[in-house]
C-alpha cells in the first residue's frame, strides 16, 4: 500500500487556510506553465503583469514575487519550520547556509528556519517544447517555544523515500526536542527578529542574485552545507 501523498489536480480553496496549533499556514500552489525560455522563465510575454507582486493568476499561471522566473526570491524566515511536496514541476531551493537544491515528482523538503534562515524558492521552467505544470503544496510547523532559536537545517526526502518520511514522522539529521508546548511569537518576539535580521542577514546572502536558479540539465539534487551532493 502507498503512503505517498495524493493532491488533486485543482486548486484546493483561496489560501490562505484556517489552521491551529502546530499549523501555522497553509497554501497549494497549482500553475500550468508555458514552455521554458533560455533564462528557465516562460517564454510567453509578461506585458501587462504587476511583476514582483503578481498573484492574479492571467493565462492560469503566476510569476509571484519572481521577475524573470517565477517564484519566491530571498527572503527570511525564523521559528518555524516549512514543509513542501512537490506534486510536478521543480523548485529551485538556495538558501543562506549556503545549501542548494532542485526537487519535484513527489519530493518533499523539511526546512528548519529556528534562529534564523534567508531562502529563495523559484520555479524553473525546464522544458522547452512542452508547458512545464508545477503543482505544490506546503504547511508551515509552529517549532515549540524551547526549540524556537534551533539551528537552521533542511532535509530533501526523495519520491522513494517519502513513505518512510510519512511512516516515521521527523527523520532529521538533528531533531529538536519533543513538541509542545506551542507559543506564537510576541510583538516584542516578532520586533526582535527584525532588528536581528537587520543587524546579521541571518548569515548573509551567499548567492550573486536574490532569485538564483540552476542549470537547465541540473537534474533532482541536494548539495548541503558541507559540500556533500544527494540525488534522488
Amino acid at each position: 500500500m502507498s503512503h505517498r501523498p495524493i493532491l488533486r489536480t485543482g486548486p484546493l480553496g483561496s489560501p490562505p487556510w484556517e489552521t491551529s496549533d502546530p499549523f501555522l499556514f497553509c497554501v497549494h500552489h497549482v500553475d500550468d506553465y508555458p514552455a521554458g525560455n533560455d533564462a528557465l522563465g516562460p517564454v510567453a510575454s509578461l506585458a501587462g503583469r504587476a511583476l514582483g507582486q503578481d498573484f492574479e493568476g492571467r493565462d492560469g499561471w503566476r510569476m509571484y514575487h519572481g521577475r524573470t522566473v517565477p517564484g519566491f526570491p530571498q527572503h527570511p524566515h525564523r521559528g518555524f519550520e516549512t514543509v513542501t511536496v512537490v506534486r510536478r514541476g521543480f523548485v529551485d531551493h538556495s538558501d543562506s547556509m549556503g545549501a542548494t537544491a532542485r526537487y519535484g515528482a513527489g519530493d518533499v523538503q523539511w526546512l528548519t528556519a529556528g534562529s534564523g534562515i534567508q531562502h529563495a524558492e523559484m520555479f524553473p521552467l525546464v522544458e522547452r517544447a512542452a508547458g512545464n505544470p508545477l503543482e505544490l503544496f506546503q504547511i508551515w510547523l509552529n517549532l515549540p517555544a524551547a526549540d524556537k532559536m534551533a539551528a537552521p537545517h533542511f532535509a530533501m526526502f526523495w519520491d522513494g523515500d517519502v513513505e518512510f518520511l510519512l511512516l516515521q514522522g521527523r527523520p532529521i539529521g538533528e531533531p529538536v526536542a519533543q513538541y509542545g508546548p506551542f507559543v506564537m511569537n510576541t510583538r516584542a518576539e516578532v520586533a526582535q527578529a527584525f532588528a536581528d535580521y537587520q543587524r546579521t542577514q541571518f548569515g548573509g546572502w551567499p548567492w550573486a542574485t536574490h532569485d538564483p536558479v540552476h542549470p537547465r540539465d541540473a537534474g533532482r539534487f541536494a548539495r548541503q552545507v558541507d559540500g556533500r551532493v544527494e540525488r534522488p
